[in-house]
């Protein structure tokens, strides 16, 4: 009969220790599970000697590419540049004034604050999340660079529309940029 050499006579006795009513665990194990228990795992200089150098260096991180319309990386928007109140979203889509394009649909109302805010709409009829994210991220980028110095302040709704054809990256870009500059100049800051 074969048994495993790590549990081969593996005994525990009670024995009653120094304290009356404590008692102790003594095991009674063999000499190869002892042995085994020596060789536990512990860090050891030599441990990386097998590998090789390559697998124990960290890899150096590539630095990001620049965007592709050959524009410096993109920022964020502030806080209070983004529009997220569904009450002045929905007020805007019944009464604001509106301007089309290709793919979208951009409708403006002004809102009496020093700063212009945007909110972009895409839904799930625009195609996969990945196309929706890019097509908000040029969006807000457009928004970003066309609205960083004006004095008219407008909440803007971007609803993004697809026809058959979606719109490429830089052609949606491009196509907001004069979007944005149009609102600026019916807003009366042009």
């Amino acid at each position: 009969m074969l048994m495993c050499p790590l549990r081969a006579h593996s005994e525990r006795t009670l024995k009653p220790g120094n304290h009356e009513g404590e008692y102790t665990y003594e095991e009674n194990l063999s000499t190869i599970e002892k042995e085994a228990g020596e060789q536990a795992r512990v860090s050891q200089e030599d441990e990386n000697a097998r590998r090789p150098r390559c697998a124990q260096q960290k890899k150096k991180q590539r630095p990001q590419a620049a965007h592709s319309h050959g524009q410096e990386l993109r920022t964020r928007l502030k806080r209070e540049q983004r529009l997220r109140d569904s009450e002045r979203i929905r007020e805007i889509l019944r009464t604001g004034s509106w301007l089309e394009g290709s793919a979208y649909l951009l409708q403006w109302a002004p809102n009496g604050l020093a700063y212009s805010r945007l909110v972009v709409i895409a839904g799930r009829r625009c195609g996969p999340a990945h196309r929706r994210n890019r097509w908000r991220r040029q969006a807000r980028e457009a928004f970003r660079r066309s609205f960083e110095e004006c004095g008219s302040c407008v909440d803007i709704v971007v609803r993004i529309r697809t026809r058959k054809t979606a719109p490429s990256g830089a052609s949606l870009y491009w196509e907001l940029m004069g979007a944005f500059q149009e609102t600026r100049r019916r807003a009366g800051d042009a």
